[in-house]
Protein backbone atom coordinates (compact mmCIF):
# COMPACT_ATOMS: atom_id res chain seq x y z
CA UNK A 1 0.00 0.00 0.00
CA UNK A 2 1.09 3.42 -0.89
CA UNK A 3 -0.08 6.15 0.32
CA UNK A 4 -2.52 8.18 3.10
CA UNK A 5 -4.58 5.53 5.02
CA UNK A 6 -6.86 7.90 5.34
CA UNK A 7 -7.02 8.28 1.46
CA UNK A 8 -7.55 4.88 0.89
CA UNK A 9 -10.85 4.83 3.32
CA UNK A 10 -11.56 7.26 1.09
CA UNK A 11 -11.67 6.22 -2.74
CA UNK A 12 -10.92 2.52 -2.27
CA UNK A 13 -13.53 1.60 0.32
CA UNK A 14 -15.93 5.06 -0.46
CA UNK A 15 -15.97 5.14 3.46
CA UNK A 16 -16.92 9.05 4.59
CA UNK A 17 -14.76 10.16 7.24
CA UNK A 18 -17.04 12.32 9.39
CA UNK A 19 -16.16 13.73 12.60
CA UNK A 20 -12.85 12.74 15.56
CA UNK A 21 -13.34 12.82 18.54
CA UNK A 22 -9.49 13.17 20.72
CA UNK A 23 -9.12 12.75 24.68
CA UNK A 24 -6.26 14.06 26.13
CA UNK A 25 -5.08 13.10 29.96
CA UNK A 26 -2.17 13.90 32.54
CA UNK A 27 -0.77 10.92 33.62
CA UNK A 28 2.56 10.29 35.31
CA UNK A 29 5.00 7.64 33.07
CA UNK A 30 6.31 4.74 34.99
CA UNK A 31 7.47 1.56 34.52
CA UNK A 32 7.67 0.41 30.78
CA UNK A 33 6.18 3.57 29.07
CA UNK A 34 9.06 5.52 31.05
CA UNK A 35 11.63 3.43 29.66
CA UNK A 36 10.07 3.79 26.13
CA UNK A 37 10.24 7.20 26.19
CA UNK A 38 13.72 7.61 28.03
CA UNK A 39 12.59 9.28 31.01
CA UNK A 40 12.51 9.11 34.66
CA UNK A 41 10.12 7.25 36.29
CA UNK A 42 7.24 9.78 37.82
CA UNK A 43 7.89 11.95 34.47
CA UNK A 44 4.74 13.44 33.11
CA UNK A 45 2.72 12.36 30.37
CA UNK A 46 0.07 12.81 28.41
CA UNK A 47 -2.35 9.69 26.87
CA UNK A 48 -4.49 10.16 23.56
CA UNK A 49 -7.22 8.43 23.06
CA UNK A 50 -8.61 9.11 19.14
CA UNK A 51 -12.00 7.74 17.55
CA UNK A 52 -12.58 8.58 13.95
CA UNK A 53 -16.15 8.03 12.82
CA UNK A 54 -17.57 7.88 9.55
CA UNK A 55 -21.04 9.49 8.71
CA UNK A 56 -22.99 6.77 10.32
CA UNK A 57 -21.43 7.52 13.44
CA UNK A 58 -19.37 4.10 13.21
CA UNK A 59 -15.81 4.09 14.57
CA UNK A 60 -13.17 3.45 11.64
CA UNK A 61 -10.20 3.94 14.30
CA UNK A 62 -9.14 3.62 17.59
CA UNK A 63 -6.00 5.32 18.60
CA UNK A 64 -4.22 5.16 22.13
CA UNK A 65 -1.32 6.65 22.66
CA UNK A 66 1.14 7.69 25.37
CA UNK A 67 3.21 10.72 24.73
CA UNK A 68 6.10 12.40 26.77
CA UNK A 69 4.55 15.65 28.54
CA UNK A 70 7.54 18.02 27.97
CA UNK A 71 8.06 17.75 24.00
CA UNK A 72 4.74 17.71 22.62
CA UNK A 73 2.51 20.77 21.45
CA UNK A 74 -1.03 19.25 20.03
CA UNK A 75 -2.82 21.02 17.86
CA UNK A 76 -6.59 19.49 16.84
CA UNK A 77 -8.49 20.68 14.02
CA UNK A 78 -11.73 18.13 13.39
CA UNK A 79 -14.44 17.60 10.50
CA UNK A 80 -15.07 16.34 7.65
CA UNK A 81 -11.90 14.35 5.73
CA UNK A 82 -11.67 15.73 2.26
CA UNK A 83 -8.47 13.52 0.52
CA UNK A 84 -7.64 17.09 -1.71
CA UNK A 85 -6.23 18.94 1.11
CA UNK A 86 -2.39 18.89 1.24
CA UNK A 87 -1.06 18.52 4.98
Amino acid sequence: LEGSLYKILTDKFKINLYRSVQSFQAIILVGENARLLKVKKGSPGIFLTSIIYDVDNIPIEVLHAIYRGDRYVFQVETGQYKPSLKV
